[in-house]
């Protein structure tokens, strides 16, 4: 998919996703809001890229029957 929003969405989530990772750290306390926060960011973005992953995979070929064959 080519479609410039799209790609600056996924831009955006991979770079919003790498500075939250690098900013967790395992000597981080485990209570700290910022740890549970991190946890929380961590989640959504794994939960955005793979629908992202998802939508593009189904917009680029089209409808499907789920297994990739075409309708």
């Amino acid at each position: 998919m080519r479609h410039p929003n799209f790609e600056m969405f996924i831009l955006f989530i991979i770079i919003a996703s790498s500075v939250s990772l690098a900013i967790d750290s395992p000597l981080l306390d485990p209570e700290s809001p910022l740890e549970a926060q991190l946890t929380l960011t961590n989640y959504v973005f794994t939960v955005r890229a793979a629908a992202a992953v998802n939508i593009s995979d189904h917009l680029s070929d089209g409808l499907s029957d789920g297994l990739g064959w075409p309708l």
